[in-house]
């Protein structure tokens, strides 16, 4: 007998061949983390690498997971950001300015819970960001 998922078609379910696999691509935020939790093999975070952030994305995924039944050892998850190594740190800094400060205005339009001792700042941020000028934008958040 084959076993199918609740409403799937019976196309779904072919027993001679292992189920095909399919990479998901989802857009950012606490929700669509949740729902990676609950059905993802796997997340890659593009967060950076902020211990805070990445708490606090594995938590949402281990809501979701939850909700599933599955538990977040099942889930694999990779931090992605930007690294720019120069012997010049005043140029390594110039050179991901503008991409930091791009990933930053995007992943702040769907949450800033993450950071809420820094809120000010980033909705400063957010409400000054200009697109044509991504690096001036960055030293709005840049101590």
């Amino acid at each position: 007998m084959c076993q199918r998922a609740k409403n799937a078609p019976e196309a779904m379910c072919n027993q001679s061949r292992q189920a095909p696999r399919a990479d998901l691509h989802l857009r950012r935020g606490p929700k669509t983390l949740r729902v990676a939790g609950q059905i993802c093999d796997g997340v890659i975070l593009g967060t950076g690498f902020d211990k805070q952030v990445t708490d606090w994305a594995r938590q949402r995924i281990n809501e979701g997971a939850k909700d599933a039944g599955r538990r977040l050892e099942e889930i694999d998850i990779m931090p992605a950001g930007m690294i720019v190594v120069d012997d010049d740190g005043d140029l390594a800094r110039r050179r991901v300015r503008s991409r930091m400060a791009n990933r930053a205005h995007h992943n702040f339009r769907f949450t800033m819970e993450p950071y809420p001792r820094e809120s000010s700042r980033v909705k400063r941020f957010m409400d000054n960001f200009d697109i044509s000028k991504p690096s001036k934008s960055a030293s709005i958040l840049i101590l």
